[in-house]
């Protein structure tokens, strides 16, 4: 089943959102499906949003049994940036607000049942804007904006509270956890400016804070990628002016060449068996490095085998927890909609099996400005803080535009039914258990 977005400018509202058909029929409005099967479904994690009024919700695959983390948002108080902790059991988010004598960012901790709300950080010269859990899901990552200079700074509380401590600054700023939590590596700066200066870094945590640099300059790319095991972190450097794509042993530091890269902007991350590490190579794009998606077979290590080049046009893309396939987003330039002039851009959303590298495209939509502004160009940092995918790797929370407001669908990857509409709401992630 091949599902796709309705464009006809007879019906403005659903140029603006999922609205999908079999292909056979794709321009006839999707006939209501059975809310029957949606209930009987066993339970597949839980997905964490921001509604539209504000506050922070979480709500089963169906939309139903939604329980709210926050109640009183409203003029003098709003809660985005939603961050699930590995263990499924807590959430991490941003709160604003206006009220004499609150901090007016703050960072806050709530269990996904809405009970034991806690702030546990705040700081009048930080303005937290991207939270990302530790693998112990006792400790959370916070990037901010400083007040004092143009840097940004990465912070670690604990999250139960107490004192934040400092990582480091730099801007921009990107990193991974090591899976023990005990390291992180991190890529900051920019070889863009003049003069340049990018830095790779190292950072052991587990007896304080001590950080050593790689050894090497930064080539275009965004957030390294540690191993699942922790062995190996994948960086992509600059190798006497050759952008190169390496696997840098976390123990001795030696660094094996896997790819020259094409020198445009490059993205990667492991299967969740470390058997594969998925790789897109490109060049700058308004909303990501569109480029070649190509799979590496790392199961050794010391060999590694390159399919090249397997799909090509890709801006982003999504393993799957079992480390079967891949979610990838592609442009889809369109027609404007009725009375407006130009084109204007969908996202392809196609599913790829690794093995046989068969590709199913299963939605087109027109993503919701949150997703697109701030998710999308940095895909590859939010797959390390969070997931698209369900726990069972059966669906994709997608965040659209419907009727003109940002949406949050449930879509399944199996094609055996069309994408639920599940509520108005954005910054959309699912549990990982």
């Amino acid at each position: 089943m091949v599902m796709a977005l309705k464009t006809q400018s007879a019906v403005r509202a659903a140029a603006a959102l999922l609205c999908f058909a079999l292909l056979s029929a794709c321009s006839r409005l999707r006939l209501p499906e059975s809310n029957l099967l949606r209930f009987m479904e066993r339970s597949a994690g839980r997905i964490v949003y921001a509604g539209l009024d504000g506050n922070i919700y979480t709500m089963n695959q169906t939309g139903e049994d939604v329980r709210a983390l926050t109640t009183d948002a409203g003029d003098s108080a709003a809660y985005y940036y939603p961050a699930w902790s590995p263990d499924a059991k807590r959430v991490a988010f941003v709160g604003y607000s206006k009220t004499d004598g609150e901090p007016p960012v703050a960072v806050f901790v709530a269990n996904s049942d809405g009970s034991g709300l806690n702030r546990i950080f705040s700081n009048p010269d930080l303005r937290p804007f991207y939270l990302y859990w530790l693998p112990d899901s006792k400790r959370v990552s916070m990037l901010s904006g400083s007040a004092s200079d143009n840097n940004y700074a990465l912070n670690v509380v604990n999250a139960d509270g107490g004192a934040a401590v400092s990582i480091g600054r730099g801007r921009p700023y990107y990193w991974a956890w090591a899976p023990d939590s005990s390291a992180l590596v991190s890529n900051t700066g920019s070889r863009m400016q003049e003069p340049a200066d990018g830095k790779l870094s190292v950072a052991t945590i587990a007896t304080g804070i001590e950080a050593r640099e790689v050894g090497a300059a930064p080539a275009y790319f965004r957030a390294p990628a540690y191993s699942p095991d922790g062995k190996f972190v994948v960086l992509a450097i600059d190798d006497n002016g050759t952008d190169t794509l390496v696997l840098r042993d976390s123990e001795s530091g030696k660094r094996q060449v896997l790819a020259r890269t094409s020198g445009g902007a490059a993205a990667f991350e492991w299967s969740a068996d470390g058997e594969h590490l998925a790789f897109l190579d490109g060049g700058p794009a308004e909303a990501g490095p569109l480029g070649t998606l190509n799979i590496f077979d790392l199961s050794n290590p010391a060999e590694p085998v390159l399919a090249k080049a397997i799909v090509d046009k890709v801006l982003a893309f999504y393993w799957d927890p079992a480390g079967e396939r891949i979610a990838y987003l592609s442009p889809r330039i369109v027609p404007a909609a009725a009375g407006e002039e130009g084109q204007r851009m969908l996202l392809s959303l196609s599913i790829m099996t690794a093995e046989t590298q068969a590709v199913v495209e299963i939605a087109n939509f027109e993503p919701a400005p949150a997703f697109m502004s701030q998710i999308l160009p940095h895909f590859d940092q939010y797959q390390r803080s969070g997931s698209m995918w369900s726990p069972n790797s059966r669906f994709l929370v997608v965040n659209a535009m419907y009727d003109g407001k940002p949406a949050i669908y449930a879509v399944d990857t199996t094609g055996t039914r069309e994408p639920d509409f599940l509520v108005d709401g954005q910054f959309a992630f699912w549990s990982g258990w």
